[in-house]
């Protein structure tokens, strides 16, 4: 599988990332009387079977991750400073767009949401 997945890298480690992605993702959300987020929880499987083909390879894994944000200290004073010019990349659209995830967000964002 290392090959498989080293030939993939080198064709196109996005493409291997979109092919795992669900198509849904389940998430929870806390909120309080003022309709503020307090904390979010989402799991994400990813779709093995999908990339067991795309690498022609048999994977016996579905991993799952679990992410969980927390919200605090709404209202709370905050002073942000920007990077400095020479760290800034380019614009995130652009990262998107360069790394293949433009197209496959557009995809998805043109779904209805689920609240499921």
């Amino acid at each position: 599988m290392e090959e498989a997945l080293g030939e993939a890298v080198d064709g196109g480690l996005m493409a291997l990332t979109l092919v795992s992605m669900p198509s849904e993702v389940p998430f929870e959300l806390w909120v309080d009387d003022d309709l503020r987020t307090h904390r979010m929880s989402m799991e994400l499987t990813l779709n093995f079977e999908a990339l067991s083909e795309a690498l022609g390879e048999e994977i016996d894994e579905t991993p799952t991750v679990v992410i969980v944000t927390d919200f605090y200290d709404f209202g709370a004073d905050i002073t942000i400073e920007a990077p400095p010019a020479d760290e800034i990349v380019g614009e995130f659209a652009e990262w998107l767009d360069d790394l293949g995830f433009a197209d496959f967000l557009e995809d998805r964002m043109s779904d209805p949401i689920s609240t499921t």
